[in-house]
């Protein structure tokens, strides 16, 4: 009874860092998203905007299934919480980019950020597929 209950708790810290790990991210998304243009710091990345827009999404897209998959949500509907996965992150990319456009941050709504972002989930997702099929094939 004692292992069951160690393994129950460690299930649960599993969970709850998943969790974490993505209220996080998705929190840091948003803070960067809306802060004001000129208050930004004048970091030369080697790598365009839209480039971050694709790794932050597709690490948000990897994290949202790394949270559904330790909820116990997943189980033989796998492609059903991808779609759901896939959605969400994108409607959270739009709205994010709506709210750019409508406040006066020095901050515009582009489109092609929200391409940006659907095409980092999708690269996420791609990523995690592939690893939960690999996990499967090693038990």
């Amino acid at each position: 009874m004692l292992l069951h209950i160690r393994h129950l708790l460690d299930y649960n810290k599993k969970k709850f860092t998943a969790l974490l790990l993505l209220v996080l991210w998705a929190g840091a998304i948003l803070v960067v998203s809306i802060w004001p243009a000129n208050k930004m710091p004048d970091i030369s990345l080697k790598f365009s905007d839209k480039m971050g827009h694709l790794v932050a999404y597709a690490i948000l897209s990897i994290l949202a299934i790394l949270y559904t998959k330790l909820s116990g949500r997943m189980s033989n509907r796998t492609g059903h919480w991808f779609i759901i996965t896939l959605l969400v992150t994108v409607l959270y990319g739009s709205l994010l980019e709506i709210i750019q456009g409508a406040m006066s941050i020095g901050r515009n709504f582009e489109f092609l950020d929200i391409m940006a972002d659907a095409a980092g989930s999708f690269i996420g997702l791609t990523i995690a597929g592939l690893f939960m099929t690999l996990q499967k094939r090693q038990v």
